[in-house]
């Protein structure tokens, strides 16, 4: 079940089990030998997660397929505001993780040079 917790560790590495396998929480967990938040079946369940609502979000999908997704996905979460919040993730899931955001005066600008 993702939750809302699961989420939050997820974004704070990343989404890379990597980061915080390298990191001082996930070595003293690895010490202890005691089990992380977040499992490696949680990482897939999200990233798979994200990949079907990236398709969705494209139109890459059928209409039958998309319900089937939505579905299960509303069934592996806490609530409807984590898939809310997954929704969020799918631009930093395709390499977006260390871009800062354009600010709305920049992207005003570019509109008005194209209208």
């Amino acid at each position: 079940m993702l939750t809302h917790e699961k989420l939050d560790f997820y974004v704070h590495y990343k989404g890379n089990w990597e980061n915080w396998l390298r990191s001082r929480e996930g070595i003293q967990t690895l010490k202890a030998e005691t089990s992380c938040l977040l499992q490696d079946e949680d990482c897939f369940l999200i990233d798979n997660a994200l990949q079907n609502l990236y398709l969705i979000k494209n139109g890459l999908t059928e209409d039958a397929c998309a319900k089937e997704l939505n579905s299960s996905l509303l069934t592996s979460c806490e609530d409807f505001r984590v898939v809310e919040r997954l929704k969020e993730l799918i631009p930093y899931k395709y390499g977006l993780w260390g871009t800062k955001r354009l600010s709305n005066r920049f992207i005003n600008w570019v509109s008005h040079l194209f209208n």
